[in-house]
């Protein structure tokens, strides 16, 4: 029965244009802001929560009505990547999936859970999803270049530990989607029978027509959610903090959420344009 490892960005597609949203609605960016050191009891409201969750659910719902946007965001040929995988776990041939990505930004991988279960009507078909900054990735972080690796030890445990596969797991049982031309570490572990498949990379080229709808859509989220007219979430830690950005990783100290916009409309550009 086999366990299969799936890459986010390129891979599954392309997330950079969307993900940066997740600085504005995303529960667990949010809190992960807080200083716990300074404020050890901070929290948001539960009325702040329900306006973010309700605002994360309107955003991937105009997306699911957006194909325009859509096919900048997942590959076009994701189906026959995806389509196989839904039926051989419905069978029983496949044990777990789980989505092991770099990304920095846990909205990304949240959201592309969402987009593919809600397309593809497979609810529950990845069993999880782990950016870089999950706890269980500390392993892969034991190198200088500042990237993390994807390791073999680091796959066992997301698949133990988050997935729930009890069983002792081996190299052959493992299916790992990589789109990265420099293959990971688990390349290592192919003579042992680990399969690895490297698609080619999905990195379209975004218009100034795609810039333009991304923000607007998620700026009619904010409207329409009445995010922006709330006081807790406009004086919260969301926006009085530093922001890392553009391939040079600029700092610019955000004051308000039209600095974050601006930033947000920046970052757009240097991606697509």
């Amino acid at each position: 029965m086999a366990l299969v490892a799936f890459d986010l960005d390129n891979t599954l597609g392309f997330f950079y244009h969307i993900g940066i949203w997740g600085n504005f609605f995303s529960i667990e960016t949010f809190e992960s802001l807080f200083n716990k050191k300074l404020n050890p009891h901070a929290s948001i409201s539960s009325s702040l929560k329900e306006k973010l969750r309700k605002a994360e659910a309107l955003f991937i719902k105009k997306l699911l009505k957006s194909p325009k946007l859509l096919k900048t965001i997942l590959r076009p040929d994701l189906a026959k990547m995806i389509k196989p995988i839904i039926r051989a776990k419905a069978l029983g041939r496949i044990k777990a999936i789980c989505m092991y990505s770099n990304t920095w930004n846990p909205f990304s991988v949240h959201l592309a859970k969402e987009l593919i279960e809600t397309i593809y009507k497979c609810n529950g078909l990845f069993d999880c999803v782990v950016d870089a900054t999950h706890p269980i990735r500390k392993a892969d972080w034991l190198v200088e270049s500042g990237e993390p690796l994807k390791t073999f030890g680091t796959l066992k445990r997301i698949f133990k530990e988050l997935c729930h596969v009890t069983k002792t797991i081996h190299p052959e049982e493992i299916v790992f989607i990589d789109d990265r031309i420099n293959k990971h570490d688990l390349k290592l572990y192919e003579k042992d029978g680990l399969r690895y498949i490297q698609p080619p990379a999905f990195a379209p080229r975004l218009t100034r027509t795609n810039h333009d709808d991304v923000l607007m859509l998620g700026m009619n989220v904010l409207i329409q959610t009445k995010l922006i007219e709330d006081l807790e979430y406009l004086r919260s830690d969301l926006f009085h903090r530093k922001v890392y950005f553009g391939m040079r990783h600029d700092v610019k100290i955000v004051k308000n959420i039209y600095d974050l916009l601006s930033i947000s409309e920046t970052t757009l550009r240097l991606e697509g344009l």
